[in-house]
This record gives C-alpha cells, structure tokens and sequence, in this order.
C-alpha cells in the first residue's frame, strides 16, 4: 500500500503543537504541491467554524492557580481551548493515550514532552522504572527523582496534558501526577474528561486549582451565533437552548447544508441527527475509509495509509471538510471523539469485514510497538490465536520498557479469557519476579519452560527467570540446571550473556572448578555493547578477587568507567561503582576508593536504590581504615 506521507500529521496528536509543526513540513517536502493544497484546503475549511473564545481565555488569564484545569464530557472544545490560551505562552505538550493507564508509559510520555524544554527531564526515573522493572511499587520514587529535574521550571512554561482521563483508569498514574505537582514547581493545563482524584474539593475551595468545567465550557448565544454567522437559517438561541450550549453539536450544525431541526430534540439526538447529516455528504469510498479510520485506537504515524491505501488523501481530505477529522495547530488532524462513536455504530453493520480489519490492525500496532493501541483492539475483537500471538511478540519489548502495568493487562485478559497457554505463564512469572514472589515465579516459569517448543525464542528466557529466582532464594545447584537450559536454547547474545553471567556468580558461590570455563564463555560473548563490556568486566572482577589474580583487572575497569554514560541500567551502573571503589580499596589506594566508593553512594541515593548505600560505606570505611581515619571508619561501621 501506498504511505501517504501527510499520515504522519496524524502521529503529532500525542506530542503537541511544537512537534507537529515539524512534522507536518517534513510531510509538505515529500507530497506533491497538488495533494498538500487540498489537505490544506480541506484544514482551512474546517477552521472557519471554530471561533476565539475571549469569555474562557480571560477566566483562565486570571486565574491564580498553578493548575489549570479544562474538565467536560468530549465535545465542548477543551483541547481547542487549551490551544488557544498557549498559543502565545511558552509550553510543552503531552496527550493521553490508551497507554497513559500505565505509569510507565505516562513518564517515559512525559519525559519525552518536557525535554523538548528542560533538556534531559524525567531520564533517571526512565532509567530507573526500567532497570528495576516495577514502577507501580515505585511511584514515589519515581516522582521524587522526575520532580528533582523540575526544580529549575521557568516560570512562563506551561505544561498541558490533555485527554488526561485515560490516566485515571488506574491508581498509579494518577498518584505520580500528584507527587510531581506537591514536589515540583510545575504550571499545570489539563483537559479531560473527569475530574482527577487528586483535585480535591478543599484544593479548588483554597485556590490550588482552578477548573472550567461544562457550565463554563458551553457555549452562550453570542458565541453560538459567532459559529453560525454564515447561515442565514439558523436560529442560535434556540439552538443552544436545545443543544445546551454544546459546542460540539452546534459546531456539526454550521457545517451541515440544512438545519431543519427534530422539535423537542435532547442533545444526544441533536448530535446523532448532524452526524447522519454530515455523514450522507460524504462519498460511499469515503464513508468506508472513515468507518476503517475509527477502527483505530490512535491515527500515528502510517495508520491511515496503512488503512486506506491509495485513498487515503482523498478520504483524509472529504474527513476535514466534513468536520469528522479535526484540524489542529499545524495541521495535525485527528478524529473527533464524538464522531468516532458514531462510526463506531455504523461498522457494526459489517461485523465480519471489521473483524478482520481489526485483527489486521491489531498486528501493525504489535509491529509500531502500540501495545496500549493493541490491546484495545484484541479485546475487543477477541481470539485466543491473535492474544498469544501479539502477546508473544511483544513480551521482550514490554519488559524492556517496563510496562508492568500493561502487561498486567494482557495477563488480566487471558485470565478472564481462560486462556491456558506457556506464554501466559511466562508473562505471570515476570509479573511475580518483579513484585519479588520468587517461589510463584520459578513455578510458573518451570511451567513455561515445559511447554515452550525447543526452538522457541522465550524458552531462554523462561529458563533464566526460574534460575534466577531459584538462585535468589539460595538454591544454587537447581539454579544451575536452569541456566544451563537457558544457555543451551538462547537464540540472542543477551540471552546468552544472561545465562552464563547468572551460572558464573552461582559457580564462584559453590566454589565449583568450572568458574574458568563460564568467564571464558563470557568473554564470547562481547558484541562491542556498553552493556556487553561493563557484563565482561564484572564477570573477571569477581574472579579475580576470588582468585586473588587481579592482574590487569584495575586498569580494564578504569577503561570501562567511561562506558558507564551510555549505560540506562541503575543496578548495573551501582554494582560497577561498587566493584570499582572495592578492588581500588583493596590495593590499597584509599584516597581513590573513597572518592569512588563516595561517588557509589551518591549516585545510589540519587536513583534511589537505598540496599546499595551500606555497601558503599562499607568501601568508605574500609579506606577510612586506612587512611587512619579511625573514629570516622568506627561511625560508618
């Protein structure tokens, strides 16, 4: 299929005006000047009908609070509004997702938002969520550290978040939002479509807060008549009286060529009448692509070439017009959340063809890595093959990412499905590693193991997880027989180093003779990673300080020590300031190990990871000896 490239306008919605700017002009240099001009033409026609709204713009001017909040059923212009007001401010842009229920995804969003301001902002709390793997336990952490690298917010730079509703579907994003705000200095403009929980009764009674809510939001017959000023039909003040004040109804009935209204209409019927309306001007190709463009949870990049194909142009261009896509700053576009629902009823016409194009859909956002997007549609469209196909394909990346959350979903999921299959039992034993329940993890990862084929590219890792969690609780003989079956089915060189690294440290433990024989195999293993070497370093640390043979081992480390600035790993990072501070502490440098050791500590309160702090003052103490410190060492014992 043809990749229309002003699709890509589609991928802003989540990033803000800033962004999408760019990518729009990157989207105008690789379109003909024919097909640009009428997506242009197409935006312009759309804008006509949305009108400044002075009345909210003073209420938000005025306003005092640090948070802002725009709180209103979809459809009364919240996010057009909050355009509006920043349109002249410094600010950055965030915009939920289906994925935003997970606090993985809102900080690695957030992160990604802020920086376009604060270089770097939010990178350690990345770092560490995916080191530990278990942002939901580590909330307050994680908002400690993000909120640190906000100290220094500008005074004039807003933050919108908008659509933040989808981050109240779960408990943990909705308290890092609110531990970010108590910690930091962050101005606030939020729209959804409920009010957060944090925004308490006595926070908007003191002026922490200040809402606009639907009776604010709804439009008054002078706006309403500014929308309807180019019919000469149209009779405004009744309306708004009958579509109370909803601007999403009145903005379809200026769009719409008649306006002969149902009498004595409630405003659900009024809007369901205009979307017909608009609807039956559209095309039967066009009304087929805008049914398929409803199908997706999210317009990113490509999904609408992938979509329409060829028609993609044409069908964006008739969706514009007819008011179904919005037009944003920039040109971005993206469906109307109202009219989504309608077109959601009208490919219930064709509940087989949308099936399969739901199911094809589901596997190109497996493919982007949209698990949050995947997820939606394979509950929806529910079959046991496609669950454990994208959960299969994206259990590695979910990980990587730290997506606890999400991956509890899809485990909630085939649970509530009675999906019996290894690949559910692995991704509960990751979920059980994670909240340290290591009898539950090697069970169900033994479990895994067995049913997994021999070739199959998690059995590795379904057999590093069982060893793992069997050598943590001191069972080093069966964690050996599990990474040895690791090691013998990994089909990556990071399941390979997994394996051989975790049977290194459990040989050296039983003080087995073939400790040689695993460093030499984790030396194989070098693939010219920073992970890869700093993995290589530690392995021939440990030996050599059981072996007492440190020959050689001081200075690799102080060649690894400028790999530790590409590493995103806490845990790695730690564990090779600590090695360093001890080996340098033991050839008896130690002034230099207490600087390392010092730097160990530093940086493990700076991440978080308390467990690490007596073991740097342990090296500090150490040095302290001898460097005749004596009453210091005694403090720090």
């Amino acid at each position: 299929m043809m990749k229309l490239p002003v699709s890509v306008a589609l991928a802003a919605a989540d990033t803000g005006p800033s962004l999408s700017h760019r990518v729009v002009q990157s989207a105008k240099r690789d379109m003909s000047p024919e097909a640009m001009a009428g997506i242009e033409t197409a935006v312009e026609a759309a804008r006509r009908y949305i009108i400044k709204r002075p009345r909210l713009t003073r209420l938000l001017d005025n306003a005092n609070a640090r948070v802002l909040m725009l709180v209103a059923p979809a459809g009364f212009g919240k996010t057009t509004l909050a355009r509006e007001w920043v349109a002249d401010r410094p600010h950055v842009w965030y915009r939920g997702t289906t994925a935003t229920a997970d606090v993985a995804a809102l900080i690695a969003g957030l992160s990604t938002a802020i920086s376009e301001a604060l270089p770097e902002a939010g990178a350690r709390a990345v770092a560490r969520m995916r080191a530990t793997g278990t942002p939901e336990q580590d909330v307050d952490i994680l908002a400690d550290l993000f909120a640190e690298d906000l100290a220094a917010w500008p005074e004039d730079l807003w933050l919108v978040v908008d659509d933040y509703q989808f981050a109240m579907e779960a408990k943990a994003p909705e308290r890092f939002v609110d531990g970010l705000l108590r910690r930091s200095p962050v101005k606030l403009l939020l729209t959804s479509r409920k009010r957060p929980k944090w925004a308490s009764a006595r926070r908007l009674l003191y002026g922490e807060i200040y809402e606009l809510g639907r009776n604010e939001l709804a439009m008054d017959h002078d706006e309403a008549a500014a929308v309807l000023a180019h019919r000469k039909d149209a009779p405004a003040a009744g309306l708004v009286a009958l579509a109370e004040g909803w601007p999403a109804v009145i903005g379809l009935a200026a769009l719409t060529d008649e306006l002969d209204l149902p009498e004595g209409s409630l405003p659900d019927t009024l809007y369901e009448y205009f979307a017909e309306e608009l609807y039956q001007a559209a095309s039967p190709a066009a009304q087929e692509g805008l049914c398929r463009l409803a199908l997706a949870p999210s317009l990113g990049e490509g999904t609408a070439a992938f979509l329409l194909g060829d028609n993609a142009r044409d069908v964006i261009d008739v969706g514009v017009r007819l008011g179904f896509l919005a037009a944003r700053a920039g040109g971005q576009l993206e469906l109307h959340p109202l009219l989504r629902a309608f077109l959601d009823a009208k490919t219930r016409e064709h509940p087989t063809r949308t099936e399969v194009e739901a199911k094809q859909l589901a596997l190109y956002f497996a493919d982007q890595h949209s698990w949050g997007d995947a997820y939606t549609l394979v509950e929806l469209f529910f079959s046991e093959r496609l669950f454990l196909e994208i959960l299969e394909l994206g259990l590695p990346n979910i990980l990587a990412e730290a997506r606890t959350a999400t991956l509890a979903r899809w485990v909630d999921l085939g649970e509530l499905k009675k999906v019996d299959a290894p690949v559910v039992d692995l991704a509960q034993a990751e979920l059980a590693f994670h909240e340290g329940n290591r009898a539950k993890s090697r069970a169900l990862a033994i479990r895994a193991a067995r049913g997994l084929g021999a070739a199959h590219p998690l059995l590795s890792r379904a057999h590093y997880i069982a060893g793992t969690s069997t050598r943590l609780d001191f069972n080093n003989d069966e964690a050996r027989l599990h990474y040895a079956e690791a090691l013998r089915s990994a089909l990556t060189p990071q399941d390979r180093r997994n394996a051989i690294y975790g049977d290194l440290i459990v040989s050296l433990d039983l003080n087995s003779a073939d400790f040689k024989q695993r460093l030499a195999e984790l030396l194989e293993t070098a693939d010219g990673t920073a992970v890869g070497d700093v993995r290589i370093a530690l392995g021939r640390l440990l030996v050599g300080i059981r072996t007492g043979q440190l020959d050689g081992i001081a200075e690799l480390m102080e060649s690894s020590d400028h790999l530790i600035a590409r590493l995103t790993e806490p845990h790695l990072v730690s564990s090779f300031y600590f090695c360093h501070a001890f080996l340098t502490a033991l050839q008896g440098r130690y002034a230099k190990a207490h600087t390392l050791a010092c730097n160990c500590e530093r940086y493990a309160l700076d991440v978080r990871l308390p467990f690490v702090v007596p073991h740097a003052q342990v090296v500090r103490a150490m040095a302290d000896l001898g460097l005749r410190y004596f009453a210091r060492c005694s403090r720090l014992l």
